[in-house]
């Protein structure tokens, strides 16, 4: 015996085309008196149903292998069921733009095998299933071992009628029963597919037109953009140019009011552009002092631009260490030059330095700009400062981070106007080295100076004390 008869389960009633019988009903003797064809081939079938130890099935009389005998009785048993209950499972419908869940459809008719003719071709479905109205009928395929080919869902999709297929082919290699496909049919929500669904491809579509659109705006509003920042990279561009040409207050106070208006921004990420990005180009500070005038009207504008960039509390573009810059000071010390041009220059690098010694600072102690800002405006840190380097006799860097220059520097300013922070900046900048501070000097950070002096109102959101606390315990514990 084959493995298909041993399996066949369902025989069909001899002088009927639909009626399938199963081996353990009632009505079905044992023998040749079960009175069953078999569904695929239509030869008389013995049933073997009356044993207690082997499965019951029934075997073709002839003891011929009829191969499609299982799969024809699944296929027609899935109709017959739908034809009596006329209920079925709709797949979900799930593409990148239109998600619907599967549900559960009743009908009102269900025909099998109905035949559908139109000028291109002829089609047959197992089932077609409509409504009282019997507009939009479905279509259902059974799938037991010939799947819908490429042809026949193009054929359905030209027709533009709803159309499902259900996979029974599993089955097949189990002892299934009639709950098994009911189950299949109407619970089970895996196990099918759309051929065509004309209102969901028409949903699916138009979201796809609509995402199409979508990304063409977008690249739209991209290139206006990029169209945008090119104009407004020239026009800032030639103000800057027309400010490296003539060296002027006229094109000073242009390149300033743009350094007001719009400091920092992203050009890279937004298409926008500051004149920051112009006169810095890649951060490169030193660079810029380099080449930016060394008069009073340069000297200006870079203020202007330190000012704005401490304000923006370092967070536009990380400084570099500036280690060469350390000696271009040393060297311009040694010329034996008192031009204004070297005065400037020497107080280029020199604030360039403190800027990348507060950046660092900042990265630990996270309230340094506080103190770039305030040596970026203040004249009398400047000049303070100036004044220390040039009276020293030794290398700058150590003669002022020592307890003899630190105590001088306190004597100059405890008490006046912004003292306190010039004291801080050159304690931070300038950390005594090798000496411990001298119980005669003051406490540097007295928070009630900073709000007597409006510190607080200017920053707002900064808790001054605490930071004044944590910047007075690092400077006990020398730990910066």
């Amino acid at each position: 015996m084959s493995v298909h008869d041993n399996m066949l389960t369902y025989g069909l009633k001899r002088g009927t085309t639909d009626e399938l019988l199963f081996i353990d009903d009632p009505q079905v003797p044992n023998g040749l008196d079960c009175d069953c064809v078999c569904p695929h081939c239509k030869h008389d079938l013995i049933a073997r149903n009356g044993g207690k130890k082997n499965t019951h099935h029934f075997a073709h009389a002839s003891g011929a292998d009829c191969g499609g005998a299982r799969m024809t009785a699944l296929h027609m048993l899935a109709q017959k069921i739908l034809e009596r209950d006329k209920v079925v499972m709709l797949p979900a419908y799930d593409t990148e733009y239109v998600t619907h869940e599967a549900q559960q459809k009743k009908f009102a008719n269900v025909v099998l095998e109905q035949v559908w003719k139109d000028e291109s071709s002829t089609r047959k479905p197992d089932c077609v299933c409509t409504q009282e109205d019997a507009t939009h009928p479905l279509w259902v395929e059974i799938y037991c071992r010939h799947i819908v080919d490429p042809e026949r869902k193009a054929d359905i999709r030209r027709r533009g009628v709803y159309c499902i297929e259900i996979d029974f082919k599993d089955l097949l290699e189990t002892e299934y029963t009639e709950q098994d496909v009911i189950e299949r049919l109407t619970k089970d929500t895996e196990h099918r597919e759309w051929i065509s669904c004309p209102v969901w491809d028409r949903e699916h579509e138009a979201k796809y037109k609509q995402v199409l659109a979508e990304e063409e705006r977008e690249a739209k509003e991209a290139e206006e953009l990029r169209a945008a920042s090119k104009k407004e990279y020239q026009r800032l561009e030639t103000i800057v140019n027309d400010w490296k040409q003539k060296r002027d207050e006229a094109s000073a106070a242009k390149v300033i009011e743009e350094i007001k208006r719009k400091p920092f921004c992203a050009p890279y990420e937004e298409y926008e552009w500051c004149i920051y990005d112009i006169l810095v180009p890649n951060g490169n500070w030193v660079d810029f002092a380099k080449h930016n005038p060394k008069t009073d009207i340069g000297r200006k504008v870079f203020y202007t631009l330190i000012h704005y960039y401490v304000r923006a509390n370092f967070s536009h573009m990380p400084f570099d260490d500036y280690y060469w810059v350390h000696q271009k000071i040393t060297d311009i010390l040694c010329e034996d030059n008192n031009k204004r041009a070297t005065d400037i220059q020497l107080e280029y690098l020199l604030v360039l330095w403190v800027l990348s010694k507060l950046e660092k600072y900042r990265t630990y102690k996270g309230e340094g700009a506080l103190y770039g800002k305030t040596f970026a405006n203040n004249e009398a840190v400047r000049n303070a400062v100036l004044d220390l380097i040039r009276e020293g006799k030794c290398n700058w860097r150590y003669y002022l981070a020592n307890q003899k220059s630190h105590d001088i520097i306190t004597k100059n300013f405890t008490g006046k106007q912004g003292g306190d922070d010039v004291i801080a900046i050159i304690r931070i900048c300038f950390p005594i080295k090798e000496e411990t501070p001298s119980v005669g000097v003051p406490q540097l950070l007295e928070p009630t100076r900073y709000e007597k002096i409006g510190f607080d109102k200017e920053f707002a959101g900064v808790d001054i004390k605490k930071a004044c606390a944590e910047l007075n315990r690092a400077f006990n514990e020398q730990s910066y």
